[in-house]
């Protein structure tokens, strides 16, 4: 449950958290979530919070869109795709027919590069209510008209200084951008 989250203080506590629970799913109205996924790491804890978010509001769609390629450690379209179908038994509300839609030809670099979208990403960000972005390389989409929350741990000695929260502390923030 979402009240024994252990956000960060100097990140906003559990303002955004609750904010973005109340207008896009306790309220249960039409959304469409755009989720850009991050580490491959994460990747099943992902999924697993999309399809939560699909049995709170079943009016959400969710596009799910990981990265094309093998940038890093960040969670690629195979693999998705892999997931979904080796662990059709854990995502029952995952499958080809649902309110779920894995995008392709996602980026290609860590976070997220405009002058290289695909037509796929660039639709799903267009048609989007509201983004939700896994880490911090997803930063640049501050100051998008579209709302975006950036869940992130502080784990890096640039994220220190951005935050000025100490990486030794492994605090975590959802928040607006």
């Amino acid at each position: 449950r979402w009240e024994n989250a252990r956000l960060c203080d100097e990140l906003g506590g559990t303002e955004f958290l609750e904010e973005f629970l109340r207008v896009y799913v306790e309220s249960r109205r039409p959304v469409t979530l755009t989720y850009l996924a991050g580490n491959s790491v994460q990747a099943c804890i992902s999924i697993a919070l999309c399809q939560e978010l699909l049995r709170a509001n079943p009016s959400m769609e969710i596009r799910f869109v990981p990265k094309t390629g093998s940038p890093g450690s960040d969670l690629t379209h195979e693999d998705a795709k892999r997931l979904l179908t080796e662990g059709e038994d854990l995502f029952p509300l995952l499958g080809p027919d649902a309110a779920f839609h894995l995008v392709s030809d996602g980026p290609a670099c860590h976070g997220l590069d405009p002058a290289t979208l695909s037509r796929n990403v660039a639709e799903a960000l267009l048609d989007a209510t509201v983004i939700v972005a896994d880490g911090q390389a997803y930063a640049e989409l501050s100051g998008w008209k579209k709302p975006v929350y950036i869940g992130f741990r502080v784990n890096g000695r640039v994220a220190e200084v951005v935050h000025g929260v100490a990486r030794q502390r492994g605090a975590i923030g959802f928040v607006r951008l």
